[in-house]
């Protein structure tokens, strides 16, 4: 994904947090949450904001034993 780009993720329709996305999380791949939208069906908003460290992607198995979220 480019800097700038901007990720669109279908939420489930019965979910009413306000956010499930760490922030601290999103931070740490480059990208910034600019929320969720609702129209029916809900949408999160994520924009890449600079570049992913190099530890990124990780290593099979990493992410279910560390998840970022």
């Amino acid at each position: 994904m480019k800097i700038g780009g901007i990720l669109l993720v279908s939420e489930p329709p019965d979910d009413n947090l306000p956010s499930r996305w760490s922030k601290a999380g999103l931070a740490r791949l480059g990208l910034r949450d600019h929320g969720r939208v609702r129209s029916g069906a809900a949408f999160q908003i994520v924009e890449k904001v600079r570049e992913t460290e190099v530890e990124y992607p990780r290593p099979i198995g990493i992410p279910k034993k560390k998840p970022l979220f």
